[in-house]
């Protein structure tokens, strides 16, 4: 409402002026920040409201009815929590008494009370329980019913029958007192039916049939001493009749299986020998031949065995002498290809690894201050050692070095360029993975003067591991900052003019900050979180050095409106200048889903 004094000297004032007349207080602003307020206090009463966070509900609406009692909104928004309250906290109760009857298998009874819960608050969890208890009331009636019928069953001498059925009745309703009476009395009734059964079969001889219906009988009555005598003398009489048969076939069977062994034994020897011998002619290798010799030292094909590791040493040495002859990349990779453990193959490795080190030998040049100077030409020698020699015809031997499949030349300061003239190195050239890099050695002193070598071969298009590292930090801290709305840093990570922004494009600072707000206000969203797919990033660097980095994320949402989407998987494109400052941001929704928070 509209003061009526004023808060600083408590002058009487009505609508009509803005400011104090005696002591100049904002009466105008001081109403205006009241109406503020009190829409503020409104709109977050409406949103508890719809989570059905009733005590937070009634604090801000009257916040808003401190400010302003008589309005008609304030009122019937605060009329209808304070019912709503009500209806919840009586609801509640009728779910308590519902549960309590439903322990006690009085299922009509909870039924009762949690439709009445369900017409005051339409709860999931209400109607989650009033199916429980039909379900329940369900399997009560299925099990009455079929604990009748297996009493109708056991009245007409059913009694396999009976008691199946009264099994199922047992396991719908595993605690009733009055079923499992039952279930006694007709295990007693089977049990003998089945000792009568097998007295009849054993009258006939049918010893093994006996024995089953007996075994049915004792699962049924396990401790009667009755049942279990009459079980041994049968056991007994099949044991007898059994030994008396093996007895009758035993010696000539005997027989006839040693016969057979000894055969086996004969021919399956036969097929091993075949089968090494055919493993190791299929392999043709020294191994495969002496490994041979090794395991099948009686075998039929020994003398062949030799002989071809004789012929293949033989082959070996002429391969190793014509790859030397040819002094080759292509020779030496086809000797390793066919003898991968040759007794020749280190130093072939050797050969093949310097034949590499060389092709890579050839022009780069060096910048100082003084401008780029020209090519310098790098030669590599069987052992080694490096020639590298200036356009004056100037050179210097440097000595290489193969370290973990790179090939290292140490370049001593002051050798083409003025610095001081010590033992330290003042550039090291490195080879590795078909690629020529030039770098500072660690121990090059900051005084010192900065070479630089630039190579031919080294793509434009190359991102470092530094740059690499450092834009998935950013990646990593930019969306850390749009999650938790911190505006001033999301800014800082942005050129001054956004090539691109989404679907926008030449977009400032200003109104990238105002997009982000307005998404989250009208989308109603609470929070975010996100997770980035570290695996799936790729660079690539464009030819004015700006990185474009493509990654795939999840992203959460936990919004108002729980129809919506909430979980989205993107593939999202960012492009990094220079500096390490966006030009511009996309992303393409993979995949959508409804998740339940």
């Amino acid at each position: 409402m509209y003061p009526t004094a004023c808060p600083d000297c408590h002058a009487d004032v009505n609508r009509t002026i803005n400011i104090c007349p005696q002591c100049g207080y904002p009466i105008r602003q001081l109403f205006i920040k009241n109406e503020q307020d009190a829409e503020t206090a409104f709109r977050n009463a409406q949103t508890n409201l719809l989570s059905k966070n009733f005590k937070l509900a009634e604090i801000f609406i009257k916040q808003a009815l401190d400010l302003f009692p008589e309005n008609d909104h304030f009122i019937e928004l605060n009329n209808k929590i304070k019912l709503l309250n009500k209806q919840q906290l009586q609801s509640e109760e009728l779910f308590i008494k519902a549960k309590k009857f439903f322990e006690e298998e009085e299922f009509e009874k909870s039924e009762k009370n949690i439709d009445i819960a369900i017409q005051l608050d339409h709860d999931k969890k209400y109607h989650d329980f009033k199916n429980i208890i039909q379900e329940k009331r369900a399997q009560r009636d299925k099990g009455v019913e079929l604990f009748e019928k297996a009493t109708t069953l056991y009245n007409h001498n059913e009694f396999d029958t009976a008691f199946k059925v009264v099994n199922q009745a047992l396991t719908i309703l595993p605690g009733n007192k009055k079923i499992s009476e039952f279930q006694g009395i007709l295990k007693s009734a089977l049990a003998e039916s089945k000792y009568n059964f097998a007295c009849s079969l054993v009258d006939q001889k049918k010893w093994i049939l006996a024995r089953s219906a007996m075994n049915d009988c004792l699962s049924l009555a396990s401790d009667d001493k009755k049942y279990q005598s009459f079980k041994t003398q049968i056991d007994f009489t099949i044991r007898k009749r059994k030994r008396n048969k093996i007895l009758a076939i035993a010696v000539p069977s005997i027989i006839a299986i040693i016969a057979m062994a000894f055969l086996f034994i004969f021919f399956y020897t036969r097929i091993l020998d075949d089968k090494a011998w055919k493993i190791a002619h299929e392999l043709n290798t020294v191994e495969s031949y002496t490994e041979y010799l090794n395991i099948r030292t009686n075998g039929d094909y020994l003398l062949k065995a030799s002989a071809a590791i004789h012929n293949i040493k033989k082959y070996e040495q002429n391969m190793w002498i014509n790859a030397q002859s040819s002094n080759t990349i292509v020779g030496y990779r086809l000797f390793l290809s066919k003898f991968p453990n040759s007794m020749f193959a280190m130093e072939c490795n050797d050969k093949l690894e310097l034949l590499n080190i060389q092709k890579w030998a050839g022009e780069f040049y060096y910048e100082d201050e003084r401008g780029i100077e020209p090519g310098y030409e790098l030669e590599v020698q069987t052992d080694f050692s490096c020639f590298i020699r200036n356009s004056a015809g100037n050179s210097i031997i440097c000595k290489g070095k193969v370290v973990d499949d790179n090939f290292f030349i140490f370049i001593p300061n002051g050798a083409f360029f003025s610095a001081n003239n010590n033992s330290k190195p003042a550039l090291i050239l490195s080879y590795s993975n078909s690629i020529l890099y030039s770098e500072m050695p660690q121990s090059y002193n900051e005084t010192d003067r900065s070479p630089h070598a630039f190579f031919k071969r080294k793509p434009s298009d190359f991102v470092t591991t530094f740059e690499r590292s450092n834009i998935q930090l950013l990646a990593n801290k930019y969306y850390t900052a749009v999650v938790n709305r911190e505006y001033v840093t999301v800014s800082n990570f942005f050129i001054p003019i956004v090539k691109r922004y989404y679907s926008k494009r030449d977009v400032t600072k200003d109104q990238i900050i105002q997009f982000q707000k307005e998404y989250w206000t009208d989308s109603e969203i609470y929070s975010a979180k996100f997770e980035i797919n570290y695996g799936s990033i790729k660079f690539f660097k464009d030819k004015n050095e700006n990185i474009l980095v493509r990654f795939t994320m999840d992203y959460e949402l936990n919004r108002a409106d729980k129809k919506k989407f909430n979980k989205f998987k993107l593939y999202v494109d960012i492009t990094f200048n220079k500096d390490f400052l966006i030009e511009s941001i996309n992303d393409n929704t993979l995949s959508r889903q409804r998740i339940v928070q």
